[in-house]
């Protein structure tokens, strides 16, 4: 039995959210646990519809491409797969995949966790009087944070602690090169000890001169600069067990224990 009347979407939605499960119908009208082999998705006494029927959920970025119902429920089954897992398999299945930029917003629209039509954009067409609403649910934050945290956990290191404080040169001769390129300044000399005519005091000009300080040059303090990103490798989390204990130490460790 096929409605005329109900949403696909909408009923989808109703479904998830009460946890309701639809049924799955093979050409024959036999349930089947595989979506791949069903035909009829049924939802009760309610509507059936074709496997593969669009529904008004647009892909980002596009006015024509519609989400199937297939590739609807076939993401809510899979929703806790990361999504290279689950693009893998939906490719094996021939499915429609869910973008990667729309899956929390396909997740919170039909769990419930956002507004039904946020915002509803009609449209007509063919300068006809037919609309149709294009479905935009806002992000949900918590599934856009686990997205971000499956990101993080599958990024390639390229560089790790031991490896970006290695170094195959020698330091050695740092302290002679800083002398060869900073040399000491030699002590001032008064004229009178070139001469060595004795001073008012009858003390040699150059005596006078021994007892002055040595002039030094003034110390200046080097100036570090950390990067304000958060995700540099030194940051202001990490910074001060590098230059004080000699210890690097992850920033994103440090971020969770802060």
């Amino acid at each position: 039995m096929s409605s005329t009347t109900a949403d696909p979407l909408n009923l989808l939605r109703q479904y998830t959210i009460q946890s309701k499960k639809v049924e799955l119908l093979d050409q024959n009208g036999n349930p089947t646990p595989d979506l791949q082999s069903a035909a009829t998705i049924r939802f009760g006494e309610e509507a059936s519809f074709a496997r593969d029927t669009p529904t008004s959920f647009l892909r980002s970025n596009s006015d024509s491409d519609q989400y199937t119902l297939s590739a609807l429920l076939h993401f809510l089954d899979h929703r806790d797969q990361t999504f290279y897992e689950y693009m893998k398999m939906t490719n094996t299945l021939g499915l429609q995949t869910i973008s990667f930029g729309d899956r929390a917003q396909v997740l919170g629209y039909l769990t419930g966790k956002t507004p039904e039509i946020t915002p509803a954009v009609v449209e007509k067409q063919d300068g006809g009087d037919a609309k149709r609403a294009k479905t935009r649910a806002a992000p949900d934050v918590s599934t856009a944070n686990d997205i971000a945290r499956d990101i993080m956990r599958r990024e390639r290191v390229l560089l790790t602690s031991s490896s970006v404080l290695s170094s195959g040169k020698s330091f050695a001769r740092v302290p002679d090169l800083a002398k060869a390129l900073f040399p000491a300044k030699p002590g001032a000399v008064a004229k009178g000890a070139v001469s060595g005519k004795p001073t008012a005091t009858g003390t040699p000009a150059s005596g006078q001169a021994a007892r002055r300080p040595a002039h030094h040059r003034k110390r200046r303090n080097p100036i570090i600069v950390v990067p304000a990103a958060t995700t540099s490798m030194l940051t202001m989390y990490n910074i001060k067990s590098l230059l004080q204990d000699h210890q690097f130490v992850d920033c994103r460790a440090d971020m969770d224990k802060a």
